[in-house]
């Protein structure tokens, strides 16, 4: 049961993390930018892509929520 929390918190965070980068990149680097963090080695690019590979189902959130939700329902369970 110890282990079952555990997964789910890490779960949790690793979640609110990704959703706070995406945040933070929408409000600090400008759509089509790039912005170096490690000159010469790292960077990051500003670009959306509202659908899967090459943007099929695009705007179709409400699809990925349901696969999303019949996934990893029975695999946190």
């Amino acid at each position: 049961m110890v282990k079952k929390i555990g997964v789910i918190a890490s779960i949790i965070i690793l979640i609110v993390l990704d959703q706070e980068s995406k945040l933070w990149m929408v409000n600090n680097i400008e759509l089509g930018s790039i912005r170096p963090v490690f000159k010469g080695v790292f960077r990051l690019t500003y670009l959306q892509n509202r659908g899967t590979a090459i943007s099929m189902l695009q705007d179709q959130q409400w699809f990925f929520a349901l696969i999303t939700s019949t996934e990893v329902g029975p695999a946190i369970y």
